[in-house]
């Protein structure tokens, strides 16, 4: 762990640019599901914003797998708690400031709001490396045979394999951002 400067989001009363804000916090809780991961508590208790209005999330031990039976509803919740405090707290309208600025309507809803059906999960697999749940026993037991190369190998294949667990994790960690997420979480995890 460490001190992170700034204040809870819930302290802050007022923002230079509360739509740029709103967009980025918006842009963590998609790319964590890009990531395979749903938050479960992301509202302003759980989002540090220092005086660059720059922000931090925290709180962890919630998050779920995107392949969890509840992730939608979760990763609803989550969506929704940040459209209703910029919208009480700073009188934000959505779908305005959404199309000015993004100018597109992809992987949204019709109210403008991120839909989890159509976050592209091709960036990263930290559910299951973080093993969070949703994630199955089964499907931690694949991989580990997998690793261990007692798997089937499919023969038709034309992919390369991993050969190690480094190989794996970086297989699965491509975004810089989140390798230094990844870490802190396993690290939080062994110290359990």
């Amino acid at each position: 762990m460490s001190l992170v400067q700034g204040y809870p989001l819930v302290q802050v009363k007022q923002l230079e640019n509360p739509e740029t804000v709103f967009e980025t916090i918006l842009g963590v809780v998609v790319r964590l599901a890009e990531h395979g991961l749903i938050h479960c508590d992301f509202n302003e208790f759980n989002i540090m914003i220092n005086d660059d209005e720059k922000i931090t999330v925290i709180d962890f031990p919630q998050m779920v797998s995107v392949s969890h039976r509840n992730a939608q509803m979760y990763f609803d919740r989550d969506i929704e708690c940040t459209f209703k405090f910029f919208r009480k707290r700073f009188n934000l309208t959505f779908q305005e400031s959404i199309d000015d600025i993004d100018d597109s309507d992809e992987g949204k809803d019709e109210d403008g709001r991120p839909c989890l059906s159509e976050i592209d999960r091709g960036t990263g697999s930290l559910d299951r490396e973080l093993a969070a749940s949703g994630f199955t026993k089964k499907d931690a037991e694949d991989i580990q045979r997998f690793i261990e190369g007692t798997a089937e190998s499919d023969s038709n294949s034309d992919s390369e394999g991993v050969d190690s667990v480094e190989d794996l994790n970086e297989a699965i960690i491509k975004d810089d951002d989140f390798s230094y997420l990844s870490e802190q979480m396993m690290n939080m995890k062994v110290k359990e």
